[in-house]
């Protein structure tokens, strides 16, 4: 059976790709103005360097999946279930939120939180998971690698 005449639906990964590569290229031209470093001052990679590489591998994979996707046809999508409009929401209202209330405090809320939107029900093991999780990244972060984390109000419970 042949396909309709006409224009043939482009492939949502061609958007995609090319959407990529305008934020890429856009990326790339930001890193056009940093500071440069001279020769025998830097160690490895210069400042702009790395985020230069960054972009051309992203603009490169984004390059092989426009390259993929030709002369594919778009299938119907399925339809986006309201919980993942849901769980955009609560992140965003998360990032909104973490530099107020702390990074450990907003991160155990909103793990919390995700797993009674998901469906989890049981209290007395969602509520332990939460604090263990939030717990580890303090340990990790604060004491082991030494990295300052936002502590809100509550950065006197962290000690």
């Amino acid at each position: 059976m042949r396909p309709p005449p006409g224009p043939r639906p482009r492939h949502p990964d061609t958007t995609v790709a090319a959407v990529i590569l305008v934020v890429a290229a856009a990326a790339f031209a930001a890193t056009l103005g940093f500071d440069t470093i001279p020769a025998s001052l830097m160690e490895g990679m210069g400042p702009e360097r790395f985020p230069q590489l960054v972009i051309a591998v992203m603009a490169g994979l984004a390059l092989l999946l426009l390259w993929r996707s030709r002369g594919r046809t778009a299938e119907p999508l399925p339809r986006i279930p309201p919980m993942a409009y849901a769980t955009v929401l609560l992140l965003a209202a998360t990032v909104f939120v973490l530099p107020w209330l702390g990074v450990v405090p907003t991160m155990t809320v909103a793990m919390f939180a995700l797993g009674w939107l998901w469906g989890e029900r049981r209290v007395w093991l969602l509520l332990p998971v939460t604090l263990l999780f939030a717990a580890g990244v303090q340990a990790l972060f604060v004491r082991t690698l030494g990295i300052t984390l936002p502590v809100g109000p509550f950065g006197f419970l962290l000690g």
